[in-house]
C-alpha cells in the first residue's frame, strides 16, 4: 500500500507541473501535438478510474503505466515546436 501511496503521490506530481506548463507558456502546439497528448492524458484518466472503481487488480502496476503516460504526454508538450511526430 506504501508502494502504491508513492506512486500516487507522483502521478499527483506529474499532473501539476504539466498544469504549470500549460498556464505558464504560450506554446504554439500543432494539431497532432495536442491529439496526441490528449489521447496521453484520456488514457491516465481511465487508467485512474479503473483503480478507483476495483475493475484493475494490479494498482502498481496501473499506476506506474498512468505516470509514463502523463510524462509523455508532458514532454510532448513541453517540447512544442520543436518535437514531431512521426506516425
Amino acid at each position: 500500500m506504501k508502494r502504491e501511496m508513492e506512486q500516487a503521490a507522483r502521478v499527483k506530481s506529474t499532473v501539476n507541473e504539466l498544469l504549470q506548463m500549460l498556464m505558464k507558456e504560450q506554446n504554439d502546439f500543432n494539431e497532432k501535438e495536442l491529439q496526441y497528448a490528449i489521447e496521453l492524458l484520456a488514457r491516465s484518466v481511465l487508467d485512474l478510474a479503473n483503480v478507483y472503481t476495483d475493475l484493475d487488480s494490479d494498482v502498481e502496476t496501473t499506476l506506474k503505466a498512468t505516470l509514463i503516460k502523463l510524462r509523455v504526454s508532458y514532454n510532448v508538450l513541453s517540447k512544442g515546436k520543436h518535437y514531431r511526430l512521426t506516425k
